[in-house]
């Protein structure tokens, strides 16, 4: 795993500082939350506005900073107001897509791993996955 994320451009600075023995563990824990870290990094673009400039070491156009991908937000409601579908583009939607990482091309799987670690945790957060519909929020609510 640290000879893939050794070849992610984001590597020099996870494992600046850090002891040659400790780089492995360093760049696995930065990477696990890189895609978190990467909403407020100017590099990226939010998914509905103009792209900004490929990074090298990355596959093109992947500068997205994927909000959507967190989370799914399955309704429920415990007073039966209406309740609306998820967004189509969603953790697992995504996950299922990561499926196929074995037969990914190199720079792609560069790219996915930290997604991968990343969305992994995010879908055991049980508040990442429910969006409760009420009267009192007839729209829903995130409880994150």
């Amino acid at each position: 795993m640290d000879a893939l994320l050794s070849k992610h451009p984001d590597y020099p600075k996870w494992v600046e500082a850090v002891a040659p023995q400790e780089r492995a563990r360093a760049a696995f824990l930065a990477a696990s939350i890189w895609p978190d870290a990467i909403r407020n990094d100017r590099r990226f673009d939010d998914d509905n506005r103009r792209p900004t400039p490929d990074i090298p070491g990355l596959p093109s156009g992947s500068q997205a900073r994927h909000t959507g991908w967190h989370s799914i937000n399955l309704p429920f409601s415990p007073d039966g107001i209406p309740t609306v579908n998820p967004a189509e583009q969603s953790i697992l939607t995504k996950l299922r897509d990561f499926q196929a990482f074995a037969s990914m091309p190199e720079s792609m799987k560069v790219y996915a791993l930290p997604w991968v670690v990343h969305l992994v945790g995010d879908v055991h957060e049980p508040l990442y996955v429910l969006a409760r519909f009420t009267h009192n929020h007839p729209r829903g609510e995130s409880w994150r």
